[in-house]
């Protein structure tokens, strides 16, 4: 399954508010990087008090980077296309 320029490759975990799946994406030098995609239910994707949540996560975390924490490469809304 596609999501944006990511392909999912397989579900890894899952949650009441989101499921996340190994992914794989191209990169600008031609080859592929393996990464994780974070994905929102449905059911609370149209909530915007979580949608506020999220964007604070993205906020906070988005600028850290440390070996130990997980980088965020992009955010993207996906309406089921």
């Amino acid at each position: 399954m596609k999501l944006g320029a990511c392909t999912l490759i397989e579900k890894i975990a899952e949650g009441s508010l989101a499921e996340i799946y190994l992914a794989k994406a191209p990169t600008k030098a031609g080859d592929e990087k393996c990464l994780v995609c974070k994905c929102v239910r449905p059911a609370v994707a149209g909530d915007s008090e979580f949608y506020d949540s999220i964007m604070v996560e993205l906020e906070c975390a988005g600028p850290l980077r440390h070996p130990n924490i997980v980088t965020i490469f992009n955010f993207c809304v996906d309406n089921g296309n």
